[in-house]
């Protein structure tokens, strides 16, 4: 063993000399590094599972009202085309498409590169890759007022969340706008050192040894490339080769894949594929092709998901021990044609299209806009306002070529958004402590009771200490209180808000998840605070171990439906159950479909109470779909099957009298049930 690791050591010097591994060095150390292992990890995990996520309620709204919107650009070259025809279903026009857009473009290029991916789920990564980038403002926030461990450890807090990990994925609206609240807020206050500062000289990077050669480019590459070890250049080929035949192949290994699968479904049980087959699928008989095929893709998927990143990742670490000294070149080219002062007009430009693209989500957004402008103010005094007039009119700018109800009236519709969100005629009902309350007419504990029980123990405490941390902060640091009472501002001001206007809510409090960042920097605050007093490192690892357990404990215990999660300050899910909305999107009818997609003889028929089209999005071809609600059904002998919530009880109250085949069941909790009559 110990020949065969110094064998492997002897390779990986030659892939990675000394000046390499220095640099290396200064990568793991770097600020940042922390963060991009965990944006890595995240995603693997996000591409890994993301088709186990249920489509939601909502969302077949949302994709609509995307597509409308793109083509509603076609008003600008042809104004006979009807706009209201393409400002989306029902009341979504209100409501800014800056995100469905996005999402929409990201699902057609995916689908182009591949269009055996299913666009629901590529649906579900773009919302959670938007997420990451979330987590990433929320770091670049904490570095701001807490020190690397305490920041990291908040970030840690704050992505494994599992109210908020769930959401990632089926929250293509209240997601979309916490993560262009947070970016707002955290390049906003960049925005506002840069023109509050004292300019100072950009740094100049390092040169590297041969950097100095700043003729042809193209004669740097091949000095690089004639200067590295047959081992570097060899394993470079190899690893190029290896992902160019992943993506060239892909098609043909599909379906390579599907036409053994359907090869093995079709064999006599006598022979070898029939027998093999038999053994992993044992109940073929009543299974129809289908749905062995949408495994095999499944399956498929992970494994080159897998297959590309890692590729990738060593691919790109073999180009920088290569052509080191061409990119330290480059970027030294790129430093010297960057002009003195572009820097905070760059954070300008970026700072003002987040604000408009969250703007352009929903119109509360620009409570965003109102702390910046504040800070900005309070900072730079008077000498500020040409800065923050051109922060302003870009910001309007954004909002208003990303949405397309404004373009007639921009500012009379506007208007209308704005009154249209701070009145939002929603009538049905909530369960809040066992008791069903008029949405309009919620008791004060509403809002402050549901923050304190579906995040985890750790963080309820955490936030607890981290505002009177941070209340002293802002009293005792002169130079930085403004922008400490930024974000005391951006929780407590929605939050009182709330408590005395009593606005219109539901589905618990995702419409307000972007005051939640602020509860996690608190939470930074307090672990900044006990991280003095820790001097040894792996006595803070085992800290923060501690208290990510329970999100990581239930993150996986509930998945897919993190996004029900309740602390145990009211027992877990198990003992919310029937106490508070729980699955309120009813993604758990995917998982229910799928049970009969197994288990439900052929040209079955299907009673879906609640959103059908979740139920087509996943349905076998041959299941017959019924298109009445179950308290019209009449007496038949035929049997039935029936997809029932537990939401209001319908799991127990529509067909009490009928077998429940199959329950979805997190911690005890029933999510939904498949019901058969007979």
């Amino acid at each position: 063993m110990d020949k065969v690791l110094r064998n492997i050591t002897n390779i990986l010097k030659h892939i990675f000399p000394d000046p390499i591994m220095a640099d290396g060095k200064k990568i793991i150390t770097h600020p940042y590094f922390p963060m991009l292992v965990l944006l890595v990890v995240n995603i693997y995990l996000g591409a890994s599972t993301v088709a186990n996520y249920g489509e939601s309620w909502d969302e077949a709204n949302n994709k609509v009202y995307g597509q409308q919107s793109i083509g509603a650009y076609a008003w600008w070259g042809d104004r006979e085309i009807e706009l209201d025809d393409y400002l989306g279903p029902t009341d979504q026009r209100f409501r800014g498409p800056a995100y469905p857009m996005l999402a929409t473009l990201f699902v057609s290029f995916m689908q182009a590169l591949n269009p055996n991916w299913l666009a629901i789920d590529l649906w579900h990564f773009a919302s959670f890759l938007l997420f990451q980038v979330g987590v990433f403002f929320f770091y670049i926030l904490c570095l701001r007022y807490v020190k690397g461990w305490a920041a990291f450890g908040a970030t840690l807090l704050f992505a494994t969340q599992p109210l908020l990990w769930g959401h990632a994925f089926i929250n293509s609206k209240d997601i979309p706008l916490m993560v262009f609240f947070l970016g707002s807020i955290a390049l906003g206050l960049k925005m506002v050192d840069g023109f509050v500062a004292t300019d100072k000289p950009i740094p100049q990077v390092e040169r590297s040894e041969g950097s100095a050669n700043r003729g042809n480019l193209f004669s740097s590459i091949r000095q690089d490339w004639r200067r590295a070890n047959s081992l570097q250049r060899n394993s470079l080929i190899l690893l190029g080769g290896i992902l160019l035949l992943i993506l060239l192949l892909s098609n043909w290994l599909w379906n390579l894949i599907i036409g053994i699968i359907t090869e093995s479904y079709s064999a006599p049980l006598n022979s070898f594929l029939g027998t093999l087959f038999s053994s992993v699928a044992k109940n073929a008989a009543n299974v129809p092709l289908e749905n062995y095929l949408n495994r095999g893709t499944m399956l498929f998927e992970r494994v080159e998901t897998f297959g590309i990143m890692l590729s990738l990742a060593l691919t790109m670490l073999l180009l920088y021990s290569i052509f080191r000294n061409t990119l330290a070149t480059v970027w030294q080219r790129i430093g010297s044609l960057w002009p003195q002062g572009l820097s905070k007009w760059l954070y300008l430009v970026i700072a003002s299209v987040l604000l408009g693209l969250a703007v352009s989500t929903r119109v509360g957004a620009g409570l965003a806009a109102v702390l910046i402008a504040l800070h900005f103010l309070i900072k730079g005094k008077i000498r500020v306002i040409l800065p923050l007039m051109a922060y302003a009119a870009l910001s309007m700018f954004v909002a208003y070529i990303t949405w397309p109800y404004l373009w007639p009236d921009p500012i009379g519709n506007f208007i209308t958004s704005l009154a249209v969100s701070s009145d939002f005629a929603w009538t049905g009902s909530v369960l809040f402590q066992g008791i069903r309350y008029p949405s309009y007419d919620l008791p004060l504990s509403y809002l402050p009771t549901l923050l304190s029980l579906q995040f985890t123990e750790p963080i309820v405490i955490l936030f607890g200490i981290g505002v009177i941390v941070g209340s002293f902060k802002a009293l005792r640091q002169d130079g930085r209180r403004g922008e400490l009472l930024t974000i005391l501002a951006w929780f407590f001001l929605p939050f009182l808000l709330v408590l005395i206007l009593s606005p219109v809510m539901y589905d618990n409090f995702r419409h307000w998840l972007f005051i939640v960042p602020p509860i996690f920097i608190f939470a930074g605050f307090a672990l900044d605070n006990l991280f003095e007093r820790i001097r040894p490192r792996m006595a803070k690892l085992i800290v923060l171990i501690v208290l990510l357990l329970p999100g990581l404990y239930w993150g996986v215990n509930l998945h897919p439906y993190q996004y029900v999660y309740f602390n145990n300050f009211v027992g877990g899910v198990n003992g919310a159950f029937r106490q508070f909305e729980l699955d309120y999107w009813v993604t758990s009818y995917r998982e229910a479909t799928l049970y009969l997609n197994e288990e439900a003889p052929l040209n079955s028929q299907v009673i879906v109470d609640g959103p059908r089209r979740i139920f087509n999005t996943y349905a076998r071809g041959d299941l017959q779909r019924d298109w009445f609600r179950i308290n019209q059904l009449e007496e038949t002998t035929d049997p039935v099957y029936v997809i029932i919530t537990s939401r209001r009880d319908y799991d127990i109250l529509h067909f009490p009298d009928a077998e429940v085949v199959y329950s979805v069941i997190r911690d005890g909790a029933v999510l939904s049930v498949v019901k058969q009559i007979q």
